[in-house]
């Protein structure tokens, strides 16, 4: 709609802007009188008076040529192509070729009026020449006008009578445009003052005062759709009244754009109103040229409605390609990672640096040195024994006479040899000597109690002596210097026998008859610390204690636990056994405790092992996601975009489904991966609302709601698409929907206008018969009544075939202004009188004139 409207003041056009509609009446008046006192002078009456008298007379004359040339308009018969043209136009140019003026505007006044009917009754006076004596040969309805005006010409006072007609024409079309009347009531008043005025000089032979009255009130309806104003009235009328009144007309003229449509839509398909819609459907069948046009138009929404879809996203290629590359790279690092846990897993792994035999070796070797160095300090501390310094004996012997006088002669075996020869010795002992029978005395003990065969009593015999022995030497009470240094000897002695001569370290060391080792040093480990439980915790406490502690046969121990561990938690393949591990840990708990560092190491073994399965679990999982093709992304990568958005939609969760692709597309920071996304989504959304209508594929409205509309389905569009993006897609799915129902039958309105083209050529043929039947050519009833029908009437009939009304209809279907101006225009506008001969409002705006009053 435009944002001016015309005024006409003092017979010029002026533009206001459309704010003068919201002034009160004084305003209004106040506006118009400011507009005419500043338009300046005006040309003298009289000039234009005879310009209207000269185009009067151009009308007649022309209208008469045009009304018998069958080729003044184009048409298939016709053998001037472009037609003769308009005879009337052809007469003003030719006067004003040779200086007479004529005007193309409307009568002003009274004055200009009557001179315009007078031109034009004089125009009629060639035709009495035999022009219309010619025509009344004429069939039909054209024969007998034309037959009425040669007998009103020719009868006495018929063209004196035509001139005051004329005038009195003009006078009434004036007075009824004065009086701010629509244009169907300044033609019929036209009619009417032609008539009134004839009157006097025309007698008993004008028609009655009746018939006047009764022409004006059959034509005012009659004509209304064949002019323009009424035909605007009526339009709007028709509009308004189908949309269920001027309100609910102006809230569907608010849904119609001034400017055109984004999607090629008609006004009527904007609103979406069945009623608006029938009116469309109407003026189709009305207009073959018309439905031609709306369904090209139809079409092309069609294709702007698809491409609006379309527009919503970019290239599907860019997306395939990004989330391939970006698939790739997935899978790359994933296998990254699964190598990187399994080399800290195996750098964790810690087996033995060296072989079972070897750390054997070395803890053999680390048993003997200790024993020669034991043996080496025994020697030096029995050396430190003064074994020259002279001993009391006595006591000893004493034990002795007692212990042989006191065995039975059965058990004199018993007592051993030495004992006896000691016994009868009396000269002096040393040291030295007295040691040495201690030393055979606990030999033949041990020999006593060793084997199977044991004699108790013998080793009983042997051990008596040798305390009363060591009493003697100063040793049991430490009295003396050789006691103490003797005591000093036999405790290491002792102590080293009881580190090498028993347990794990004696049968390490033991050696056959032939002395030969019996146990091979290779086997040291297996055979001592090898063992489960506390056996293997015990065994390494021994040689702890036999090697002092060594650091090298602690690392070679170690180290043998190490290698026993890795082989016991991993197979041959390097399959890692946890099970085995842990059972290792367990059963080794006490041996462990005396390497804490091993267990530590061992542990961070299992935990790595550990954990690089979880990795390679997961990894194994995440590479089966990656490669599922049920997974949305890896279907939109390897398969037609359309057919990888049904994936999404058909998943158990559309919407976690259409995330994961969306997530993923985003991480393109070009956008182009997610416009590929969205692309391949409208291109389903598209394909889904799509139908085969005539040969086309038709975007329809209601498929595209359903997935719109569904709940599932929406959810997974708002991941892919942005809350403006949905919203432009509801904008194209409610103009697919008012598609749809233009496409639909809607209810029968009738004819476009409503009006009935046929009243007026009964008014008009009534018209003719009354002046034929009152043989005018006897005594007319005025020239002026015949100029009616060979002029005025002429000029009426020969629109008969045009209705306006219905035709502005049809152009609003297609002129979204026009259209929205019959809806919402108001009906009335308010001046007072004495204005009213100043302004016809909005002849050319949005608004019509076609109701001035004073209400």
């Amino acid at each position: 709609m435009t944002d001016q409207i015309t005024l006409e003041v003092e017979g010029h056009r002026v533009e206001v802007d459309r704010s003068f509609l919201n002034l009160s009446p004084e305003q209004q008046n106040a506006t118009v009188e400011e507009i005419a006192a500043s338009l300046g002078p005006k040309e003298s009456a009289f000039d234009t008076g005879m310009a209207q008298l000269n185009t009067g007379i151009a009308e007649t004359l022309g209208g008469a040529m045009d009304l018998v040339n069958p080729f003044d308009e184009p048409h298939a018969l016709n053998p001037f192509r472009e037609g003769t043209g308009s005879a009337t136009e052809g007469l003003k140019s030719g006067m004003e070729a040779i200086g007479v003026r004529t005007t193309d505007e409307a009568p002003e006044g009274l004055y200009e009026a009557m001179m315009r009917g007078t031109g034009q009754a004089a125009g009629a006076l060639p035709l009495v020449a035999g022009g219309a004596g010619a025509l009344s040969k004429a069939n039909g309805i054209v024969g007998n006008i034309a037959d009425d005006v040669y007998m009103a010409m020719t009868s006495p006072g018929g063209m004196a009578a035509e001139m005051v007609a004329g005038a009195g024409s003009g006078a009434g079309e004036q007075v009824a445009k004065d009086a701010g009347a629509p244009e169907w009531v300044q033609q019929v008043a036209s009619i009417g003052g032609g008539m009134a005025t004839a009157v006097p000089m025309l007698g008993a032979y004008a028609p009655s005062a009746y018939l006047a009255r009764k022409g004006y009130g059959a034509a005012k309806t009659a004509l209304m759709p064949y002019t323009k104003t009424g035909a605007k009235e009526v339009a709007k009328e028709r509009m308004q009244s189908l949309a269920g009144g001027e309100d609910r007309a102006r809230e569907l003229g608010q849904m119609v754009s001034e400017q055109p449509s984004e999607f090629g839509m008609t006004p009527a398909q904007q609103t979406g109103d069945p009623m608006m819609l029938a009116m469309e459907q109407a003026a189709s069948a009305t207009d073959q040229n018309l439905r031609a046009r709306l369904q090209a138009r139809a079409a092309e929404t069609n294709a702007i409605l698809r491409q609006s879809v379309e527009d919503l996203g970019g290239d599907v290629d860019d997306a395939q390609d990004f989330l391939g590359s970006l698939r790739q790279d997935v899978k790359n690092k994933m296998e990254a990672y699964k190598v990187w846990a399994e080399a800290s897993a195996f750098a964790k792994r810690k087996g033995a640096r060296r072989s079972e035999s070897e750390n054997s070796q070395i803890v053999a070797e680390e048993i003997r040195a200790a024993e020669q160095r034991a043996l080496a300090d025994e020697r030096q501390l029995w050396a430190a024994v003064p074994r020259d310094e002279p001993v009391d004996f006595s006591g000893s012997r004493s034990v002795a006479e007692t212990l042989i006088e006191s065995t039975y002669w059965p058990q004199e075996s018993d007592i051993p040899g030495v004992l006896k020869k000691f016994a009868g010795i009396n000269e002096p002992q040393t040291v030295g000597s007295m040691h040495s029978l201690y030393s055979e005395l606990r030999r033949v003990d041990r020999s006593a109690m060793a084997g199977n065969d044991q004699n108790k009593n013998r080793a009983r015999i042997a051990n008596e002596v040798a305390e009363a022995v060591l009493k003697d030497l100063g040793a049991v009470d430490a009295s003396t210097e050789a006691g103490r240094a003797i005591n000093r000897a036999r405790e290491f002695s002792a102590q080293m026998h009881e580190t090498f001569d028993r347990g794990t370290i004696g049968r390490l060391l033991k050696r056959t008859l032939d002395g030969d080792e019996q146990i091979n040093p290779q086997e040291t480990l297996s055979r001592s610390i090898g063992q489960s439980g506390v056996k293997g915790k015990v065994a390494q406490e021994q040689i702890d204690t036999a090697t002092q502690g060594s650091p090298r046969a602690r690392q070679s121990s170690e180290d043998y636990v190490a290698g026993v561990f890795d082989r016991t938690a991993f197979g041959p393949d390097g399959e890692f056994n946890r099970k085995a591990a842990l059972s290792f840990m367990r059963d080794r708990k006490e041996l462990l405790d005396k390497f804490p560092h091993l267990r530590v190491r061992m542990a961070e073994t299992i935990r790595a092992q550990d954990e690089a399965k979880r990795v390679a679990d997961r990894m194994a999982t995440r590479q089966a996601a990656v490669d599922d093709p049920r997974n949305p992304v890896v279907s939109f990568i390897g398969q037609p975009a359309r057919k990888a958005v049904n994936a999404v939609f058909e998943a158990t969760n559309p919407k976690v489904a259409a995330r994961q692709l969306a997530r993923q597309a985003r991480k393109d920071k070009s956008g182009k991966a997610l416009a590929g996304v969205k692309a391949a989504f409208s291109d389903k959304l598209i394909a889904d609302s799509l139908r085969q209508i005539a040969g086309d594929k038709t975007l329809i409205g209601q498929k595209m709601a359903d997935v719109l509309d569904d709940r599932q389905m929406a959810s997974a569009l708002t991941e892919v698409f942005s809350p403006e993006e949905m919203r432009r897609l509801k904008v194209i799915r409610d103009a697919a929907l008012n598609m749809d129902a233009a496409r639909r039958g809607q209810p029968d309105i009738g004819s476009v206008s409503a009006a009935s083209p046929n009243r007026m050529i009964e008014f008009a043929v009534r018209i003719a018969a009354a002046n034929h039947g009152a043989q005018m050519g006897q005594g007319a009833a005025g020239l002026q009544t015949a100029q009616m029908a060979s002029g005025a009437a002429k000029k009426i009939l020969g629109r008969l075939t045009n209705d306006k009304a219905e035709q502005m209809i049809i152009d609003a279907i297609e002129d979204p202004v026009l259209f929205r101006a019959l809806l919402i225009e108001p009906q009335r506008i308010q001046l007072e009188k004495r204005y009213r001969q100043k302004i016809t409002p909005y002849l050319t705006g949005t608004l019509t004139a076609a109701g001035v009053g004073e209400d």
